[in-house]
């Protein structure tokens, strides 16, 4: 929703029929009638992207369970934001998704505001795992009845069943989202992972170019062509992508919003991430594994031989030395480092979450990501 479309909404009119604003002086009564249009618009409004548009999006929300999460939204070299995300907690799930919009910013924007009170209607007669596959699917059944045949959205979402202590993830398109684990001390004082040799785990993208979506597609519509234009399979020489939430055009030609699910146990994990393909366009999963991982310790940590001069720059910034990580990333990027609203700025007083979340988004930038950058980092204590 644009801001003028907001200031429209019957939110903004409702405010006017209340009488206690008229006995305050005009300075004070315009303060007073957007202090309670804010606070209305967030109860009525389930994400701050349903509110207002803009070019760089952040928010601070901090989990009193065990995984304190926050992200960074920014717009970046694109024309437009199209992006959207969910952070959010009640007394028995945090759920953390991004929606990466393509063909226009609703479809992402409509899942995001959709999305909470879709999860919590079917959880209550489903297990968690069944209710977020069912989640997916309305809300792609729901979008495609409002007439928008050609926008679409990726999506990504992790759900964290606080009384049972596992997290379900669903994944439909190229949004990732990724766990780290921690790595527990065996006998002999040798370091093993935590999940099946793993130290890390990432969701799977759907593309057109992955052999077992290849065969979906020419199993279920064999008239599909997967057609390779300038190096990037297209579904009928149109969409990069071989699953999605929306492009209702596409649906005949073997778009499904079905997600892939996955299921892992809360305990001895170090952090969650969720980030579009702005993120992951320019890095690796085992270099933001890398990055967090030396954000979170404080010194370089490299399980994966990532470059110590990223990790360099991340860790600059992270502890808001922001002439020096300039001039380390200005060296990866091979261009000066300078000031610009379509990036955001590390702030050294928000929380480590937060701080994380800009630091990815900000390297993403200099590392000439061409999209949005979203990302949700969550900690464990």
């Amino acid at each position: 929703m644009s801001y003028q479309n907001y200031i429209k909404s019957p939110v903004v009119r409702q405010t006017a029929t209340l009488p206690s604003l008229q006995r305050l002086n005009s300075a004070d009564r315009e303060h007073a009638i957007r202090q309670l249009q804010e606070e209305m618009a967030y109860n009525y409004y389930p994400t701050k992207n349903a509110q207002v548009d803009s070019q760089v999006e952040s928010s601070v929300i901090l989990s009193s369970a065990n995984i304190k999460a926050d992200f960074t939204s920014i717009q970046g070299r694109r024309m437009s934001q199209e992006d959207s995300e969910i952070v959010f907690q009640n007394q028995n799930y945090q759920i953390f998704s991004v929606f990466d919009g393509h063909g226009g910013r609703e479809c992402a924007a409509f899942c995001a505001s959709a999305f909470i009170d879709t999860f919590l209607n079917e959880v209550i007669n489903v297990p968690p795992k069944a209710a977020l596959f069912n989640s997916f699917i309305s809300c792609d059944n729901a979008f495609s009845r409002r007439g928008l045949d050609t926008v679409g959205c990726t999506a990504t979402c992790l759900v964290h069943d606080i009384r049972s202590k596992k997290l379900f993830i669903a994944n439909t398109g190229d949004s990732k989202t990724v766990v780290g684990f921690k790595k527990l001390a065996q006998p002999g004082g040798r370091q093993t992972p935590t999940l099946q040799n793993q130290i890390v785990f990432s969701t799977l993208d759907h593309k057109p170019s992955a052999p077992s979506e290849q065969a979906r597609i020419k199993k279920s519509f064999p008239n599909t062509r997967i057609v390779t234009m300038m190096g990037i399979a297209r579904v009928d020489g149109q969409l990069s992508l071989s699953r999605a939430i929306g492009d209702e055009y596409m649906k005949m030609s073997g778009i499904i919003p079905d997600p892939d699910l996955y299921e892992h146990s809360a305990e001895n994990i170090e952090y969650v991430l969720l980030a579009c393909d702005g993120l992951f366009d320019v890095f690796s999963v085992t270099e933001v594994d890398d990055m967090v991982r030396t954000m979170k310790t404080g010194k370089r940590t490299s399980l994966h031989n990532t470059k110590a001069q990223l990790l360099d720059a991340a860790l600059a910034y992270f502890n808001g030395n922001q002439p020096e990580g300039d001039k380390l990333m200005g060296a990866i990027a091979g261009q000066r480092i300078y000031k610009t609203n379509a990036c955001e700025d590390v702030s050294p007083t928000q929380n480590k979450s937060k701080k994380m979340s800009q630091v990815l988004t900000k390297l993403a930038f200099w590392k000439n990501s061409m999209d949005n950058i979203t990302v949700i980092v969550g900690l464990v204590d």
